[in-house]
């Protein structure tokens, strides 16, 4: 079944499903989001921000990373890699 959502439906359904704390359900959406439009960073940031939530430091990272790859100028990933380095390096990680 394909679906003929905007990546901005998609991230809309996104945020409805978390508010809802259908987790499983928003990052199908956020996942359709990525696959729509690949060179969209919000949907990687807000993947890296659900995983982050979620303890998924391996997929924050990659997530982050993502979002730079698509839009290198988005500020909202670039601060956030820039906080995490801060704890990696204040915990001697």
């Amino acid at each position: 079944m394909i679906s003929n959502d905007t990546v901005d439906e998609l991230l809309q359904s996104a945020e409805l499903a978390l508010e809802c704390g259908a987790f499983t359900e928003a990052r199908v959406y956020l996942k359709k989001a990525m696959l729509r439009d690949g060179h969209r960073a919000e949907p990687y940031y807000w993947m890296s921000e659900f995983c982050e939530a979620r303890g998924e430091i391996r997929e924050v990272l990659h997530y982050y990373c993502r979002a730079l790859d698509a839009c290198p100028t988005f500020q909202s990933a670039r601060k956030a890699l820039f906080r995490l380095k801060q704890l990696a390096s204040g915990t001697g990680v």
